[in-house]
């Protein structure tokens, strides 16, 4: 079981983020920074988060871009590129691509039906000496539902789900 909640809010870089406190059980709470710029979506996160194929060596953080109201099936988006020295010595590049896969739909998750459900697609890329972007493998769904939040999220790599969650209960305010 996991539960999220909203528990204060915090400024980073001059933007003002809500902070969410994660519960896992029997781990201790992780704290997530969310905000809302118009119909914009950001997280304040470390760079590499969002990938299991390396880490940096420093904690850089972000505000990256990852949901935007009114999407179209097929809108893409990238976050910027980084590039900083990985834990084990190399400089690699990092980006992450983003894709609407599905707007405006229904959908059903754990039994319960969802409208203006939006489906995203995330993928990391890395590049190295050779400078080509290329896929890590790792593939991050998304579902939104407009006025709840996630209701369901999968991470994959080329072979196998990593995670999978499922929203269940949920209370907004």
């Amino acid at each position: 079981t996991v539960k999220k909640e909203i528990i204060d809010t915090v400024t980073r870089n001059g933007n003002l983020y809500q902070v969410m406190e994660e519960q896992i059980s029997p781990n201790g709470p992780q704290l997530f920074f969310y905000r809302r710029s118009g119909p914009d979506y950001f997280e304040y996160a470390p760079i590499d988060k969002y990938t299991a194929s390396f880490q940096y060596n420093k904690l850089i953080y972000d505000d990256r871009l990852f949901l935007s109201e009114n999407l179209t099936a097929g809108n893409k988006w990238q976050s910027p590129e980084y590039s900083d020295t990985a834990s084990f010595g190399q400089v690699i590049g990092l980006r992450y691509n983003y894709a609407c896969l599905e707007a405006d739909v229904a959908a059903v998750v754990n039994g319960k039906a969802f409208i203006h459900v939006y489906k995203v697609q995330m993928k990391p890329q890395i590049k190295g000496a050779a400078n080509i972007f290329d896929d890590t493998g790792e593939i991050h769904t998304y579902y939104y539902a407009r006025g709840i939040g996630i209701i369901y999220y999968k991470e994959t790599n080329m072979t196998f789900n990593l995670a999978e969650l499922q929203l269940k209960n949920w209370l907004v305010n």
